[in-house]
């Protein structure tokens, strides 16, 4: 059926006074002109439906339920409980009809590395020892998810992990502390980002295909946090400390480190994302408090103001809109959503939220 909000009230005006017309004046004619007229109402409402993209914006993050936090998903802005046990969720992906999310469960005991799809869990590790996955990325059947899990000897000592299909590697050997924080697969090759304690200092790390390269030498303490392939380039983002020793946002681009703060103050790049060859980076920067901002092309936009602690934790990019998920906090925390700037609030001031993740799907 033709939906007439679609179309002016001109155009509409105009459709039908030239239907009358003939009806009154050539009535021999009134079927053909007709159906002319009704192939042109016809041809601007589809003209109008295609203007319009529908786009359904993706966000997991943690809410407190009670006493406990819960992992949430929001799909525009309507948040949905993952779990009603302890947990939390760090990271969302799209693919088809499916939606991905993971972070951790609670057993009782223990945390265990979860994957949900389409809000159903699956543990990813066995619920013996903590476990916390905090990257998704799916390729056709194929579901990758990153993190790590406490060994049982030596005690307190995290592996870096990855899991695909809920198949468990292990990045690291168990000597030191490690974690994998974000996993991208591109031409078939995994990327997983991460660091590893070296014995003095944490070092930025990408594995490629299980091998790892240091994106740091070690002098100083570094992290990596996202990374993103486009074409022939990898992406890291994290941050790397300085002789000051403060931390200052970075992105590795084939390994080759650019800063995007100064270095008088703590930073971080958190996330990291490339469209239309622009890159985009989000993060934040302590300005008396820490700030967030996100970089288009190496140019930093505050998303806060500086009146309370804020976090931008991810970045999505989609068409010329950049998506940014964090959140703020004084008394309480609130999970926010930027588009290009522009705040979105998924909580309220009153209840505590954080988020982690976005993703957009068409």
């Amino acid at each position: 059926m033709l939906n007439l909000n679609k179309i002016s009230v001109l155009a509409k005006k105009i459709i039908f006074a030239e239907i009358l017309n003939f009806k009154i004046i050539m009535k021999g004619m009134v079927l053909n002109y007709f159906v002319i007229a009704i192939f042109f109402f016809s041809a601007s409402v589809i003209s109008c439906d295609t203007m319009v993209e529908k786009k359904d914006v993706y966000v997991v993050g943690n809410r407190l339920d009670g006493q406990n936090w819960v992992a949430t998903l929001w799909k525009n802005g309507v948040a949905q409980t993952l779990s009603s046990n302890p947990s939390g969720s760090y990271s969302v992906y799209v693919s088809g009809s499916d939606v991905y999310a993971v972070g951790f469960e609670s057993n009782g005991s223990v945390d265990v590395a979860t994957l949900w799809k389409n809000g159903v869990a699956q543990g990813l590790s066995d619920g013996t020892k903590s476990a916390t996955a905090f990257s998704v990325f799916v390729v056709g059947s194929d579901v990758y998810a990153v993190g790590y899990e406490y060994q049982t000897d030596p005690q307190l000592i995290s592996v870096a992990k990855i899991w695909k299909n809920g198949i468990e590697q292990e990045l690291t050997d168990g000597k030191n502390n490690a974690k994998a924080t974000s996993v991208y697969v591109s031409g078939g090759i995994v990327y997983v980002a991460g660091w590893e304690y070296n014995g003095k200092q944490l070092v930025a790390k990408l594995w490629k295909n299980g091998v790892e390269q240091n994106l740091s030498d070690g002098t100083y303490n570094a992290k990596a946090n996202s990374v993103y392939v486009s074409g022939n380039d990898v992406y890291v983002a994290g941050s790397e400390s300085n002789n000051k020793n403060y931390n200052v946002a970075t992105v590795w681009k084939n390994g080759v480190a650019q800063r995007f703060t100064i270095g008088n103050s703590d930073g971080d790049a958190t996330s990291v994302f490339v469209s239309d060859n622009n890159l985009y980076v989000a993060g934040y920067e302590v300005n008396r408090v820490p700030v967030a901002k996100f970089w288009k092309n190496g140019i930093p936009k505050n998303l806060t103001d500086g009146t309370l602690h804020g976090y931008a934790q991810s970045i999505y990019a989609y068409d010329t809109t950049a998506f940014i998920v964090g959140y703020e906090t004084d008394v309480n925390s609130v999970a926010k959503l930027w588009e290009n700037g522009v705040l979105q609030k998924l909580s309220d001031d009153n209840n505590n939220a954080t988020a982690f993740s976005v993703f957009v799907k068409e």
